[in-house]
């Protein structure tokens, strides 16, 4: 019999990328058991219906759970039909992480249903090395995001385990767009001691009591140093996660007004991140606030103290600011007259090298015009740093020529009239060395639209 080395092994491996023929690998022999096992759960996803299963082989292998660094939950309901499951093997854990005989009682029936919900709840427990936790969730959960609130406070089952403490990375993401969550649900993940970078959609920043009596992280305790908010609504400016941050690099949101599954509306309030958004001022790097979120308010459905447009606060104190996308009426401070507030050279920092004003409408065209010639005027002194502007247009024209069919780029143009009233910005930008361009409004994303402007 031919032996293969190790590192042969490995070449073989990663060049098999079908979950369940890497399973088959490990039934070759004892030696390819011990030396894939951790590979084989390095990174993986777990649908709601597997976690049954993947919890019952952790349970008689902890070495599975201790292998897992990447890892994927979905919440898809629905369990095999007649399936019998049992719960005998987790009483000890269902009865140290319930809160009461209530909850626990529950939570078995739950488990004996098969409801995966309160099946993953019963993974936290073994995930001591997972470094990057990714969430497609739906619906209110009962007990994994208690389970994950317990990890954070080191409450049985947790206290004599390690769990989370390596996690680095988290994205939370709704399965369709009706769906809102709760905000408070995943700060736990600020107590978390490797946490660096955390992404979700569609969250909301709810008017009710925090519903599993999560304390919030003390100010400037977390390590982490990027958070994205993409399709949220927030009341209170994210306040609780910006604050918590020591050393904030990269911060973007962006709003939407539908709040608590559909059933209440809330403005954008730029107002509300100020204050937080203020803490961070020593090490924010990149902002982007609302560029390609929903602008206006709804008709129906919207709180009076909602109907008021606010505006911001100055960023010249923002020393470390490289990149900043903003709306173009929320930077400038537009009243209630309909007039700025302040100019540019009032609200942004030398360290500037980015700009993008977004939201811009003809209206506003002598306001920017006379800001970008008094910012460009003075670029030497003030903004040595500044290496490209960008205009986003509220109005844009489709393209109606069939050179487009099958872009991956949607047909979209900057309207003519714009691109030639902008064409002294873009001959100073030349003379300067700083590249002056227009974006398209996306969902979530930039699209340079590449104009020769004439």
């Amino acid at each position: 019999m031919v032996v293969l080395y190790d590192d042969i092994i490995f070449l073989i491996f990663d060049h098999i990328f079908d979950i369940k023929d890497r399973l088959q690998l490990l039934r070759v022999c004892r030696h390819w058991y011990g030396l894939l096992l951790p590979k084989v759960y390095e990174s993986i996803r777990v649908e709601g219906n597997q976690a049954y299963g993947l919890v019952c082989s952790i349970q008689k292998n902890p070495e599975i759970g201790r292998s897992i660094r990447d890892l994927t939950l979905r919440w898809c309901y629905g369990h095999e039909a007649n399936h019998k499951y049992s719960v005998e093997m987790f009483k000890d854990t269902l009865q140290q992480a319930s809160p009461s005989i209530e909850h626990c009682t529950n939570w078995e029936k739950d488990l004996l249903n098969g409801e995966p919900d309160a099946w993953l709840a019963l993974l936290t427990p073994s995930l001591e090395a997972v470094r990057s936790l990714e969430l497609e969730y739906k619906g209110w959960s009962d007990y994994f995001f208690p389970m994950l609130a317990r990890a954070a406070a080191r409450q049985k089952p947790f206290d004599s385990k390690p769990c989370f403490q390596h996690l680095e990375w988290v994205r939370a993401r709704n399965e369709h767009n009706k769906t809102t969550y709760y905000a408070s649900e995943f700060l736990p993940l600020f107590h978390f001691p490797a946490m660096q970078v955390f992404s979700a959609s569609s969250l909301c920043e709810e008017p009710y009591p925090n519903p599993l009596n999560i304390s919030k992280p003390a100010l400037g305790t977390s390590g982490i140093t990027e958070l994205d908010f993409g399709d949220c609504n927030s009341r209170n400016g994210m306040a609780d996660y910006i604050t918590s941050c020591a050393n904030l690099e990269v911060f973007n949101y962006q709003h939407q007004n539908q709040a608590v599954w559909g059933e209440a509306y809330c403005n954008f309030h730029p107002l509300a991140f100020y204050p937080a958004l203020y803490t961070q001022r020593h090490s924010l790097r990149v902002l982007r606030l609302n560029n390609n979120g929903e602008i206006y308010g709804l008709d129906r459905f919207v709180d009076d103290q909602d109907t008021e447009y606010s505006g911001f606060g100055s960023l010249a104190e923002f020393s470390q600011l490289r990149e900043l996308r903003m709306l173009l009426r929320t930077l400038l401070q537009f009243g209630s007259n309909d007039q700025p507030a302040v100019s540019l050279l009032d609200v942004l920092p030398s360290s500037l090298e980015h700009l993008q004003l977004a939201g811009y409408c003809v209206e506003d065209f002598d306001v920017v015009l006379g800001n970008l010639q008094g910012m460009l005027a003075q670029r030497t002194e003030r903004f040595p740093n500044l290496r490209r502007l960008e205009i986003q247009p509220v109005i844009l024209e489709r393209l109606a020529s069939a050179s487009f069919i099958g872009k991956d780029w949607s047909p979209y143009d900057i309207p003519k009239s714009v691109k030639q009233a902008f064409a002294p910005i873009k001959l100073a930008c030349d003379e300067l060395g700083i590249a002056f361009g227009f974006t398209k409004d996306g969902y979530n994303e930039i699209y340079d639209i590449g104009i020769a402007l004439p």
